[in-house]
């Protein structure tokens, strides 16, 4: 009999669409449980690569609050500093390519469409006769110091401090970052021999746990209707992972943090 993923088993309720039959049909279907255990996989290692995928959700957590707390104006703001950067690369690109008759088709188009955008994003003629007007879209810092909803602001500052900070390390090849995954890839570490396991678990567990931030702020904003899935998910996920009780649980149940107390409760 195929077992199932450890998960499945901690599910409690009904659920529009049963999680444990999709794992079922994964794992006693197409693909057997002998062969996953049989089938060599990816050396465990590799699970220390993964922080630059959590660092790039949390830059995309951090633009789902951001241009929330002001969606009409950072909507604008966005496609503008887009346009500006498009500018920037192709003035770069020109000066040093534009004397090649081979790229006058690439700078043709790109013209066009550098043309198309300021006239589709609304810049004035004041904005592209002086791009530099026109400001940048802001980094994570920049979006935490020009936040002023407290609530937002206490959860961006959160996601700085608990995984922003850690996957910039690893991610640019910063000393702590090195620091921290050497001694995993080194011949003579003294490290417990589950130590890897538990690396590797925890990368799993923060990603999931950003993927289910960023579906969890996109239904607070939208109202797909799924919120009662989404706390489900919340909810098994917290259950089965006991090892990140700050991030997960924080998430779902510290009312003193009022963003994060909003995923504990009703969309209405």
């Amino acid at each position: 009999m195929a077992r199932l993923h450890p998960t499945a088993s901690r599910f409690e309720g009904p659920s529009p669409r049963p999680v444990s039959g999709r794992l079922q049909h994964f794992s006693g279907g197409t693909v057997s449980a002998r062969r996953l255990a049989t089938k060599p996989g990816p050396k465990p290692e590799y699970a220390l690569a993964v922080s630059p995928l959590g660092r790039a959700l949390v830059d995309v957590v951090y633009g789902v609050l951001f241009l929330f707390g002001d969606l009409p104006a950072r909507t604008t703001a966005f496609y503008k500093s887009g346009w500006r950067e498009l500018l920037e690369e192709t003035d770069r690109q020109s000066s040093r390519y534009g004397s090649d008759p081979t790229w006058d088709h690439f700078f043709v188009g790109r013209h066009l469409l550098l043309k198309k955008g300021a006239a589709t994003f609304g810049l004035t003629p004041a904005e592209q006769a002086d791009p530099k007007s026109v400001p940048y879209w802001p980094t994570p810092a920049r979006m935490l110091a020009e936040t002023s909803d407290l609530g937002r602001r206490d959860f961006m500052q959160y996601l700085t401090d608990w995984y922003y900070r850690l996957f910039s390390q690893d991610a640019h090849f910063a000393w702590a970052g090195i620091a921290r995954t050497l001694p995993f890839l080194s011949n003579d570490s003294e490290l417990p021999p589950d130590a890897l396991e538990i690396a590797r678990a925890r990368q799993v567990t923060a990603t999931l746990t950003l993927m289910l931030c960023l579906v969890t702020e996109l239904e607070l904003e939208l109202r797909f209707g799924l919120a009662d899935r989404i706390r489900y998910a919340w909810t098994s996920f917290n259950t089965w992972s006991n090892d990140a009780p700050t991030s997960i649980r924080g998430s779902i149940s510290d009312s003193s943090a009022p963003r994060r107390a909003r995923y504990s409760e009703p969309a209405a």
